[in-house]
């Protein structure tokens, strides 16, 4: 059973080197790393081997799995500068990149205000000392 996992693995490198596209990348993914993929359904193999067997086979399939999520990853990454190499060189804006992320939030004005006046006492040398909101005459 080593053997055919080791060739199947063999089989995915020698594919994926293959691979020059986003949409071979996506079929490269689920014909190996999908649901349905070969290097899952070796992985669920596992319950079909003898006791003494599966520690071994296991822990193989297991570390060609992770082996071949990251070459997938190099990979991805390989075409993708690939491809804005050359909008690039075409001079080309691609819109379909992501664009920047806004910021979750900001601080509302009078705390900003409040922070920016505790700081400016600071450097004079005061002490900044919150109490309570709200004080009473006997306090």
């Amino acid at each position: 059973m080593l053997d055919t996992l080791e060739g199947i693995g063999r089989e995915a490198e020698e594919a994926l080197q293959a691979v020059r596209d986003d949409s071979g990348l996506g079929a490269w993914r689920s014909a190996y790393l999908g649901r349905r993929g070969r290097i899952t359904k070796a992985v669920k193999a596992v319950g079909t081997l003898p006791p003494d067997e599966r520690p071994a086979y296991g822990r193989r399939a297991n570390e060609l799995k992770r082996a071949l999520e990251a070459a997938f990853e190099e990979k991805a990454e390989e075409v993708a500068s690939r491809r804005v190499g050359r909008v690039r060189a075409a001079g080309q804006l691609d819109v379909t990149l992501p664009g920047r992320p806004p910021r979750p939030g900001r601080l509302h004005p009078a705390t900003r205000t409040l922070r920016e006046i505790y700081s400016i006492f600071a450097e004079m040398g005061f002490q900044v000392y919150r109490s309570r909101d709200v004080e009473t005459d006997d306090y």
